[in-house]
């Protein structure tokens, strides 16, 4: 599934606040297969406590008790991503070292998901995950979802850094 970028770029960059660029990200995350997406911003000022905002569409009470449970202290996409530019493709839930959140995320209907990483100027950290209920990743998806997601994060990441 091939975006098309030029007319994706006009749509995102109508967007005149975050909600409404969250569902253009929505609507092209599931044009790639996937129900669900987040996008999270974290900007390093002050040093003392960097401003963090987290946008998503997952499921409702996801996020209550993702931050409830500090999930973001030991989420893997997040600890990668901030250490690397390349996709990250989620654990396997079903795996035997699954841990208590990717475990919780299954519960919430989250089980399959991809995230991608993109820096601005001034340190500003953004992460794009989008997610499934089912249906496991093939070699091939990967391969397309590899140049789709870095795209999408990083027009995400210079558009939302707008509002």
């Amino acid at each position: 599934m091939e975006l098309r970028w030029q007319d994706a770029y006009h749509q995102f960059s109508a967007a005149e606040d975050e909600q409404q660029l969250l569902q253009r990200i929505a609507a092209y995350s599931k044009r790639l297969g996937f129900e669900y997406c987040c996008y999270g911003i974290r900007v390093p000022l002050p040093v003392s406590k960097p401003a963090v905002a987290i946008f998503d569409t997952y499921p409702d009470g996801w996020m209550a008790h993702y931050q409830a449970k500090n999930y973001i202290d030991i989420d893997s996409t997040v600890r990668d991503g901030a250490l690397s530019t390349n996709m990250i493709v989620w654990p396997d839930v079903d795996g035997a070292d699954s841990s208590p959140l990717w475990r919780d995320a299954r519960e919430f209907g989250l089980s399959v998901g991809v995230a991608q990483s993109s820096w601005a100027a001034r340190g500003a950290f953004g992460l794009l995950s989008i997610a499934r209920r089912a249906d496991r990743l093939t070699p091939a998806e990967i391969n397309m979802l590899t140049l789709q997601t870095n795209w999408l994060a990083n027009l995400s990441h210079s558009l939302m850094s707008r509002f």
